[in-house]
Parts: C-alpha cells; sequence; structure tokens
C-alpha cells in the first residue's frame, strides 16, 4: 500500500514536471514565434524603408537627369543662337564693307571725272575771264578818258564863253537882280572846284582800274600754276 502510494506521488510529480516542461516549452515556443515575428516585421520594416529609399533615390535621379538633359538642351540652343547671331552679324559687316568700299569708289571715280572735266575746262574758262576782264578794263578805261575829255572840255568851253559864265552867274544873282563881281569870282571858283572834284574822282576810277588789273593778273598767273 505505502509503495503504491510512493509510486502514485512519484508519478503524480513526473506528470507535474511533464507539465510544467511542457508549459515552459510553449513559453519558449511562443517566445521565440514572438522574437521571429518581430525579426519578420523588423526586417519588413527595413526591406520596405530601403525599396523606399530606392524609390526616391531612383526618383532624384530622375530628377536630376531631366534636369542636365534640359540644361544641355538649353546650352544647345543658346550656342544654336549665338552661332547665328555671330554669322548674322558677319554678313552685315560684310554688307557693310563692301557697301562702303563701292561708295568710296563711287566717289572717287566722280572725284576723278570732275576733276578731270574741271581741268578740261580750266584753260577755256581761264581764257574767257582773260577776254572778259580785258573788255571790262577797256571800257572803263575808255569811260574815263571820254568823261575826262568831256569834263575838260566842257570846263574850258564854259571858262572861255563869257556868255556861258554870264547866264550861269545870273542862276546865283542878288535879291535885287544885281550880279556883283564878287559873286561872278565866287561863281567862278565854284566852277573849277566841281571840275577839280571830278578830275579828282576820275583819277580815283583810274587807279581802281588798274588795281583790279593788277590783282586779275595775279589770279590768273595763280589759277594757270594750279
Amino acid at each position: 500500500m505505502f509503495l503504491s502510494i510512493l509510486k502514485w506521488t512519484t508519478f503524480q510529480q513526473l506528470e507535474a514536471q511533464i507539465q510544467a516542461m511542457k508549459s515552459d516549452q510553449t513559453r519558449i515556443a511562443e517566445e521565440e514565434r514572438r522574437k521571429t515575428l518581430n525579426e519578420e516585421t523588423k526586417h519588413a520594416r527595413a526591406r520596405a524603408d530601403y525599396q523606399d529609399q530606392l524609390a526616391r533615390k531612383r526618383a532624384e535621379e530622375e530628377l536630376a537627369l531631366k534636369a542636365r538633359m534640359q540644361e544641355e538642351s538649353l546650352r544647345k540652343q543658346e550656342e544654336s543662337v549665338k552661332k547665328q547671331e555671330a554669322l548674322r552679324k558677319a554678313t552685315i559687316e560684310h554688307e557693310l564693307a563692301l557697301k562702303h568700299k563701292y561708295e568710296l569708289e563711287k566717289i572717287e571715280a566722280e572725284t576723278r571725272a570732275r576733276a578731270k572735266a574741271a581741268r578740261e575746262n580750266r584753260d577755256v574758262n581761264l581764257e574767257q575771264m582773260k577776254l572778259h576782264e580785258e573788255e571790262n578794263r577797256k571800257t572803263v578805261i575808255e569811260k574815263i578818258k571820254t568823261g575826262g575829255a568831256v569834263l575838260g572840255a566842257g570846263l574850258q568851253d564854259f571858262l572861255s564863253d563869257k556868255t556861258k559864265m554870264t547866264a550861269a552867274a545870273s542862276a546865283y544873282a542878288s535879291e535885287d537882280g544885281v550880279l556883283t563881281p564878287e559873286m561872278i569870282d565866287r561863281n567862278t571858283k565854284d566852277a573849277v572846284a566841281q571840275h577839280k572834284h571830278k578830275m579828282e574822282w576820275l583819277e580815283k576810277e583810274q587807279l581802281a582800274a588798274r588795281n583790279k588789273e593788277i590783282v586779275f593778273g595775279t589770279k590768273l598767273k595763280r589759277e594757270t600754276a594750279v
């Protein structure tokens, strides 16, 4: 009986130990499962983060590549515009240079033509000027000579003709109609003074004519020398 009780007790203890071991195993298994789940969750989160990082990196790389492509396109467009502008500027400068050259050649040709025409006409013009001035000089001298002769003859005729002197003096008679010797003498002096004044004017005209002839001769020599 005692042995039976002892066996039963031992069996119960063993059963309890077995149950305890089972409980420990279950607890350990649960803990391991939780650890595994946590690790899996942790790894899944890490993978998700990594995938997110990769996606963001790819997006950034795509944006950077797009920006570089746009910059390259803008740079090429700017270079093309610069080349076109340089070509346009060079074309304009070339056209302006040609236009300037043609204008200079035209001006030079016109200048040569005018100079040639001037040289061809210079002798004719000088000859015409000589003839014209010579005619003017002769005309002036002839007028001076004629005027002097007329004035001289007129004064001589006036002084030698008592009747004319008396008639002229009568215009200057006194208020009572009496012509005094003083009046006659004064009128005679006035006539002589007028004649002297006219002779001085003729001398000035002759001098001016000679000076004009000298100036023309000097001018003619200069133009002939040219």
